[in-house]
């Protein structure tokens, strides 16, 4: 008991001086703002016979996808505006998805890749998703 009471004083002091460090290392001030969120958007069918393709946002953000692009053996579209809308719309709330048609692929073997409105098409920072069959 002697022993706990001789250096109680100096575990009490460093137990102060470390709260302080501990709570100020476990706030969140460096990462992401929590209820911002943020968009995850992904190509989750292509249906090459069919030439219909389904994008989901499994975020939980909306984002306006209108003017995503995409990319088939080094075919391009303008922007997904410019596609036929078959359900949804391009204004992709959480978990919500949107069909498109109107972009012709290769049906035996091809890619497809969904880039940002932005960006070159050789730049990979730009590409959000990419699917390939065959």
């Amino acid at each position: 008991m002697d022993f706990i009471y001789r250096f109680s004083p100096k575990i009490n002091l460093l137990f102060l001086l470390f709260i302080p460090m501990i709570y100020f290392s476990c706030s969140d001030g460096d990462g992401p703002v929590p209820d911002q969120g943020e968009a995850n958007i992904r190509i989750i069918t292509v249906d090459p016979t069919t030439d219909t393709y389904i994008i989901r946002n499994f975020g939980d953000k909306t984002e306006d996808i209108s003017n995503y692009r995409l990319c088939s053996k080094f075919t391009y579209t303008n922007n997904l505006s410019s596609l036929t809308l078959a359900g949804g719309t391009l204004n992709l709330s959480p978990n919500s998805e949107v069909t498109l048609t109107g972009f012709a692929i290769d049906d035996a073997a091809a890619d497809l890749g969904l880039y940002l409105a932005t960006g070159s098409f050789d730049d990979a920072s730009a590409m959000v998703d990419f699917v390939q069959w065959g």
